[in-house]
């Protein structure tokens, strides 16, 4: 197991250090990758001290903000996440993934009214989030309200078909269904 998480950290760490300059988006996506498996083996203080450390030295990057909520959120530590989602949002509210941790951290806390409207802001913004989609359908599906969650996992369903992701279609193809029969 120790050999595979290994090699796990070089493969994200030679992701990391080509830098934000290369792909943005691969960059900041890694460095998630790399914080939720520090996460999974209970390093979380680790996460929250190297990110603290980030965005002290990059306060105007949006992704910075963003690496904070997310430490926080696996860390277990929802308020000081939702009230750092509050100040991030207000600097940079067109950073669509913000809003899907800002809910995170509201569902956590149990305002799934506030966490359902963030998701809405957060897809207004870039209608193919699809972090959006699984954490909305997983919204209705802590209300009760499977309708709703079977009707956002079959599209979500459908739009990773069309695109070619088969594999990926299965799992929200399989919760469709597992609403569908609590119907």
């Amino acid at each position: 197991m120790m050999q595979c998480m290994d090699r796990a950290l070089l493969m994200y760490d030679e992701v990391i250090a080509r830098g934000p300059e290369e792909d943005r988006t691969a960059y900041y996506r890694t460095r998630l990758q790399k914080m939720r498996l520090f996460s999974q083996i209970g390093r979380d203080d680790l996460n929250l001290e190297r990110q603290q450390e980030a965005l002290s030295r990059h306060p105007d990057d949006p992704w910075e903000h963003l690496l904070m909520l997310a430490a926080l959120c696996n860390a277990g530590q929802y308020q000081p996440a939702y009230e750092n989602f509050q100040t991030a949002v207000g600097r940079f509210p067109d950073l669509p993934e913000l809003y899907v941790y800002g809910a995170d951290a509201c569902t956590e806390l149990g305002r799934m009214d506030e966490a359902l409207n963030l998701l809405d802001q957060g897809l207004a913004l870039d209608p193919e989030l699809d972090d959006a989609k699984y954490a909305k359908a997983r919204c209705y599906e802590a209300l009760g309200d499977y309708s709703r969650a079977c009707e956002v996992w079959t599209g979500l369903s459908a739009e990773l078909e069309a695109a070619g992701y088969r594999f990926e279609a299965e799992e929200p193809r399989r919760q469709a269904e597992a609403c569908r029969a609590k119907l």
